[in-house]
């Protein structure tokens, strides 16, 4: 039976007093708005143990993806006969292709907002769940799963359109975006989850044999710390100035004796050497790893230093110690620590130290990310 959603909605979610309003009005009208779905997909609704065929869409950058991963074995658990596919653009596809708890990923051409509304139909056409962990585009998720006759489909509320899911759910706010999808599994399961939320990476001897073989190149010998750092971000807004986190490693640098390896695709490298030359670190470049050999190098650092980017998940799953800057323009809770391992540095506004508003900016102060990260080298033996 659907949940009633009339307290599912959360006033921060929306930008805007009138889309609030607007998501109210429509709730209020949503065992009217249901029927004509219900009409159309026809088949009811079944519980988890009865599920065949499942299909999981959502935020599929390289982070996202890994985030969902620590829930995998618990919703793979809680739905026994069920086949799962999970869409992932490139290169975030390269982390699921080995997981055990999937069946098969579905690699899409484009990101998924990118996405024709056809293409998705046809792959959700067939799935008895339909499961949207996104939280910003899942009414228009919903919607194409309506129209590909899912008959379970489930997704958070918090923006409305609670009538277009089967199992609408409520969303703990603030958390961090790692949680979401665990709270997500765990509702569908009926239980706590049994495992930390720690990213899960499955790799094979190939992928093991590329990050020695990469990590032997360093040429750094048995009692050197390396530190990984990355400072490159796909997001858009809300980053630091390069140079900030060059200043902090030679802070590291000075008080200690560690060998950093800045981390970069391919298309980065000339712009990552052109900003450290001349720096007068103690560094090497790596660029070009496939993910999971990346997981795996990662796991013979002492430390991460990242911007809040695939390389600090990847960190946490490699079980490292991680020092990371978060997106100033988001949450705290959200984009922050989300496993005891990984520290978030505290951020300096450029307002008096008041909260930025939005739009504004933020930055931290590289003598104390320095001192963290020093910290978290100690950490690990």
């Amino acid at each position: 039976m659907p949940h009633s959603a009339g307290n599912l909605l959360i006033r921060a979610a929306f930008r805007h007093q009138a889309n609030y309003r607007i998501a109210q009005i429509l709730e209020a009208l949503g065992p009217l708005l249901r029927l004509p779905i219900q009409a159309w997909v026809r088949a009811s609704p079944t519980p988890p143990g009865q599920w065949r065929r499942g299909l999981l869409i959502g935020a599929d950058h390289i982070g996202d993806v890994l985030c969902r991963t620590s829930a995998l074995p618990d919703l793979a658990a809680a739905t026994p006969g069920c086949a799962w596919s999970y869409l992932a653009s490139r290169p975030a596809n390269e982390l699921l292709e080995t997981n055990p708890f999937l069946d098969r990923v579905v690699v899409l051409k484009r990101e998924l907002h990118k996405t024709k509304a056809a293409e998705l139909r046809a792959l959700m056409k067939g799935c008895d769940a339909v499961i949207c962990y996104d939280l910003i585009g899942t009414h228009r998720l919903l919607a194409i799963a309506c129209a590909a006759q899912a008959p379970n489909r489930i997704a958070f509320a918090h923006k409305g359109f609670s009538w277009l899911a089967t199992r609408p759910l409520p969303l703990l706010y603030p958390s961090p975006y790692a949680s979401t999808f665990r709270d997500m599994v765990a509702e569908i399961a009926g239980r706590p989850l049994s495992a930390e939320p720690r990213p899960l990476v499955y790799p094979t001897s190939e992928d093991e044999s590329l990050a020695r073989e990469a990590f032997s190149r360093l040429g750094q010998g048995p009692g050197v710390p390396v530190l990984a750092c990355s400072i490159f971000t796909r997001q858009g807004s809300g980053g630091y100035p390069p140079e900030l986190y060059i200043e902090t490693v030679r802070r590291v640098q000075a008080q200690a004796r560690v060998h950093a390896v800045f981390l970069a695709s391919t298309a980065e490298r000339k712009p990552l050497e052109s900003l450290l030359e001349g720096s007068g670190l103690d560094y090497s470049v790596v660029t070009g790893l496939p993910l999971r050999s990346l997981h795996c190098f990662l796991r013979q650092c002492q430390a991460a230093f990242a911007m809040d980017s695939g390389v600090r998940h990847l960190a946490n799953a490699a079980a490292i110690p991680v020092v990371f800057t978060r997106n100033w323009e988001m949450h705290p809770v959200e984009a922050g620590p989300y496993l005891a391992t990984e520290t978030a540095v505290p951020l300096r506004s450029l307002f008096n130290g008041a909260s930025p508003p939005s739009g504004s900016a933020s930055t931290f102060d590289p003598a104390g990310a320095a001192q963290q990260i020093r910290e978290a080298l100690e950490k690990k033996p």
